[in-house]
């Protein structure tokens, strides 16, 4: 066994153990991730809706409703919205923004709360905008649960213009271990099998590129 044949096995070596490595820390969790076409949602009349359902148990886990006069999600019986409980007379939440790669878990830095009822994500009048979105793409965070059990997702969302009450919804992800936070953004890992796929590409390519090199150096 030559060196680049000796480098390319080590190589391949240290790719599988990765991936076994990388599969047995992921054994007990797992992100379910539904990329949808984007759903548009600008002020129907007098609504138009989007129901996200995390497990596809045909249980809605939350729902996007435009209209006129605001651009909102509403919690289910059997969940939560993450974000801040407005102060009186306009008792109501705002929808929290969560920016790729943040934690969504049970407990949210103040002043931050899981709130039931209705979380306006921007509501535009002639004086002005309330809430947090507007010309930005982020996460709204959910917390829901599975058989009595808690789990975290969050749906992508984009918020493309100030002054319109409407958006996109993009795609949403969960948990499926029961109380362990999501980051917003999260995406499956590969399995196994996929890593030691390209680790073993990897290798081939490069021992092919390096005998071509050796072969021109003689």
């Amino acid at each position: 066994m030559n060196g680049s044949t000796w480098f390319c096995f080590r190589l391949t070596r240290w790719v599988i153990l990765g991936a076994f490595a990388s599969q047995a820390s992921l054994s007990s969790a797992e992100i379910v991730f539904q990329d949808i076409e984007d759903v548009p949602l600008f002020r129907g009349f007098p609504y138009v809706f989007y129901s996200v359902d995390f497990n596809q148990d045909g249980t809605e886990d939350a729902v996007f409703r435009s209209s006129e006069a605001e651009f909102r999600v509403i919690s289910t019986p059997t969940s939560e919205i993450a974000g801040l409980v407005s102060p009186p007379p306009n008792i109501g939440n705002n929808a929290r923004p969560f920016h790729t790669g943040e934690m969504i878990e049970s407990s949210l830095t103040d002043p931050w709360s899981w709130n039931s009822g209705e979380s306006t994500l921007i509501a535009c009048r002639d004086i002005g905008c309330l809430g947090f979105w507007g010309s930005n793409i982020d996460y709204v965070g959910v917390q829901f649960t599975i058989d009595g059990n808690t789990h975290y997702g969050w749906v992508e969302v984009e918020v493309p213009f100030i002054g319109v009450n409407g958006g996109y919804v993009r795609s949403f992800a969960y948990e499926t271990e029961v109380g362990a936070p999501i980051i917003a953004g999260a995406i499956p890992e590969p399995s196994a099998s996929v890593l030691i796929l390209i680790g073993i590409g990897v290798a081939i390519t490069f021992h092919r590129r390096r005998k071509r090199r050796n072969k021109a150096l003689q």
